[in-house]
Formats: structure tokens, C-alpha cells, sequence
């Protein structure tokens, strides 16, 4: 359904994806998930490839440290530099001077989503510091 001619099938079925993605077994999510986003992140269709970026931040909990790092970062990295222009009419504000908003979407949700990466990875990071300093702390206690 991923390579549907039409455009909104192809986003739904990513946003039905990451629904599913906390449901599924480990190596299925391990097999489906990072290429299935991936697939959307490619479209040509801009809905699609958001779509894309927010079922990543969505199903973070179902991707382990390793694959953030060498697989779901590097993806989404593409997306930074996405050619979309901007895809929103303005929005008007509630104040007394009304202005306009637009929204670069697939760009800043990429930046969105790498923070939100690489925040799991910091808190990743500092618990390996952390069990290091402990097994150091024990080995010197065993040979004092």
C-alpha cells in the first residue's frame, strides 16, 4: 500500500504503521518499521514524507539505541535539507495586529525529530557512563 498511486493512501498507511508499531513482536518491529518510514520519507508527496517524521517520533520507544544511531538518524537526516516550499497558507494570529505564519513542515519536523533522537541517545549515553564507572569502581575494590 506504501507504493499506492494515490498520495493519501500511501501517508495513511504510514500513520497505520506507526499505530501498529508498539503491537508488534520484536523482530518484526526491527524489520518493518525503519524501512517503512524511510519509504515515506522518500515520497513525493509532502503529507506523506511528514507522515513519515512524526511516526519516527512517535514509535521512538520501539527502536533501540543502536538503530537510532545507525539507521533512523541517517534517514532522517535528508529530510533537513527537504526542497518543499512552504505548504500552508497563513495563518492569522488572535491579536490586536494580526500576522502571518508559515510553516516550512517537512524541514522543521525534521529538526524536531533528530532532537528528539538524540536526546534518547544522550540519556542513552549516560547511563553506559554511568554502568562504566560502576564496573571500574568494582574491579579496584576486588583488587584493593
Amino acid at each position: 500500500m506504501q507504493t499506492d498511486p494515490e498520495p493519501s493512501i500511501r501517508t495513511n498507511t504510514c500513520i497505520l504503521i506507526g499505530r501498529l508499531g508498539p503491537t508488534l513482536g520484536y523482530n518484526t518491529k526491527r524489520k518493518v518499521l525503519v524501512p517503512a518510514f524511510v519509504r515515506a520519507l522518500k515520497d513525493s508527496f509532502v503529507h506523506a514524507r511528514v507522515a513519515g517524521l512524526m511516526t519516527f517520533m512517535a514509535t521512538i520507544d520501539c527502536f533501540e539505541p543502536e538503530d537510532i544511531a545507525t539507521k533512523v538518524i541517517p534517514n532522517i537526516a535528508s529530510s533537513m535539507i527537504d526542497k518543499e516550499k512552504y505548504v500552508r497558507p497563513p495563518v492569522q494570529l488572535h491579536s490586536i495586529q494580526s500576522c502571518s505564519v508559515y510553516f516550512r513542515l517537512v524541514r522543521d519536523q525534521a529538526f524536531r525529530a533528530v532532537e528528539l533522537f538524540i536526546k534518547r541517545l544522550e540519556s542513552h549515553a549516560s547511563g553506559m557512563v554511568s554502568q562504566c564507572q560502576y564496573f571500574t569502581r568494582s574491579l579496584v575494590k576486588d583488587y584493593i
